[in-house]
């Protein structure tokens, strides 16, 4: 999340809980969420924390809101996750050359809030509680740090 999805904190987190995945932040943006909330990683940047750049470096499935203070140079390389971002204005997508696999652009606020209904969270893992023992619709969850994505058409 960056410093213009400061606005779309609640949807963020919301976004977040549905998919069973992690947040970073932009430097900017640091002071955004709560410290105590626990899937935020931290900052993502050269002086940011180990467990945010770990979350880039490693999902398989990177969701930048308003993240056009984001330094480019973090982000996982060319074909190593997909990209899906939501930007104010179209010149607010912070990648470089590359093109993000879906790219959203309007309010961040509104955007989240009407994404956040079409998203379905992961399966749970077989054994785990509250599993009745099958993936589900959707396949499995992948390794924790990275976000299993289901869309509900």
């Amino acid at each position: 999340m960056g410093n213009a999805g400061r606005p779309a904190s609640r949807q963020v987190v919301e976004v977040a809980r549905l998919l069973g995945a992690g947040v970073a932040t932009t430097a900017l943006a640091r002071d955004a969420l709560p410290d105590d909330l626990p899937c935020l990683a931290g900052v993502a940047g050269p002086l940011g924390s180990e467990a945010a750049a770990t979350l880039l470096r490693e999902c398989d499935t990177l969701l930048l809101a308003g993240a056009e203070d984001l330094d480019p140079a973090v982000l996982p390389g060319p074909g190593r996750c997909r990209i899906v971002t939501v930007d104010r204005e179209p010149d607010d997508c912070p990648l470089e050359g590359g093109a993000p696999a879906v790219r959203v652009t309007g309010d961040v606020t509104a955007c989240l809030e009407a994404l956040a209904p079409l998203l379905a969270p992961p399966p749970t893992a077989p054994g785990a509680p509250g599993s009745s023992g099958s993936s589900g619709p959707g396949g499995t969850r992948g390794p924790p740090g990275h976000a299993a994505t289901s869309v509900r058409r």
